[in-house]
This record gives structure tokens, C-alpha cells and sequence, in this order.
């Protein structure tokens, strides 16, 4: 019978970073990702459907971060559904990876279901931190409202005495 000393074999080779954003970023993403299983945990399947919640994981946070090909010096971020921040956090994490092209970057985050309100807040000053770690400015709000009836009242015409302008 062979036992692990015989045959070792290394579980830190995908631990490895090569500087602390990468460090930051993983861990982040990592942290972020078990909030968000403890979360789903807590959800019931009825809730979860009444309201069409579905909590992203890591992976498809990433692969959709991914996806943004240029970063400016100051970025907004609108998360419109935010759930616990999973997608705000891979953004950053990929911001983050690449600071030497953003100084700033705002998060404005929008979630109406309350019992999740206090993990995106944790999320979101957890993004905070890494930000600061590499020199980012990073500040965000959340809006406790439905973005589609938001969005759709600023688009609405203001109307003085008779007089709509759009």
C-alpha cells in the first residue's frame, strides 16, 4: 500500500501567484463564492422562484468579466441585478489584474431582495479592499429598488404646466 509521502503530490502548485493582485483576485473571487453558496443555502426554492433569483457562480462571473475587452482610466459598473455582488466582484478582480489602466472605478448595484442586501455589502466593500491594495479608487451604491421600474422612470417625460420634455 503506497501512502502520500511516497508518492507526493503537490496541492500548492495551483496556489501560486505571481503578485498580490493575483492574490487578491483569487481570493476575492474565492470569498465571494462561498458567500454566495451560504446564501443559496439560506434561499428557498420559492422565493428563489417568485422573484426569478439566481446567484451566479464564480466561473460564469468570470467568463462574463471576461468579456469587457477595454478599460478605461474611470469605469462605472451598473450590476442591475446583483444578487450578493458575484459579477461586480469578477469585475473587479479583472480590473484589478490589470490596474495600470484604471484609477477609478464606481459600482452602482441594484437589489431588491432584502435578505441579500447585507451579503452584497459585504461583497462590495471586500471589493473595496483589493481595489486599495493596488492603488484603485473604488467606491459603489446600492439602489434597494426594481431597475427596470427605475430605469424606466428616468426615461419617463418631465411634464411642467402642460410641457413634456424628455
Amino acid at each position: 500500500m503506497k501512502t502520500n509521502s511516497e508518492h507526493p503530490i503537490s496541492h500548492t502548485s495551483s496556489l501560486k501567484f505571481n503578485n498580490l493582485a493575483e492574490l487578491s483576485r483569487r481570493s476575492l473571487l474565492a470569498e465571494v463564492d462561498f458567500r454566495r453558496t451560504v446564501a443559496n443555502l439560506k434561499l428557498t426554492q420559492d422565493k428563489k422562484a417568485s422573484i426569478g433569483q439566481f446567484l451566479t457562480p464564480a466561473p460564469v462571473a468570470e467568463l462574463m468579466a471576461g468579456m469587457f475587452d477595454k478599460l478605461d482610466s474611470e469605469i462605472t459598473l451598473l450590476d442591475a441585478g446583483a444578487g450578493i455582488g458575484s459579477l461586480s466582484a469578477a469585475f473587479v478582480a479583472r480590473v484589478c489584474q490589470h490596474q495600470k489602466y484604471t484609477s477609478n472605478l464606481h459600482v452602482v448595484a441594484y437589489k431588491i431582495d432584502s435578505f441579500l442586501i447585507g451579503y452584497l455589502h459585504q461583497t462590495l466593500e471586500l471589493c473595496e479592499r483589493v481595489c486599495q491594495n493596488v492603488g484603485i479608487f473604488f467606491n459603489y451604491e446600492i439602489r434597494e429598488t426594481d431597475f427596470i421600474e427605475d430605469a424606466v422612470s428616468l426615461l419617463q417625460p418631465i411634464c411642467l404646466n402642460t410641457t413634456c420634455t424628455a
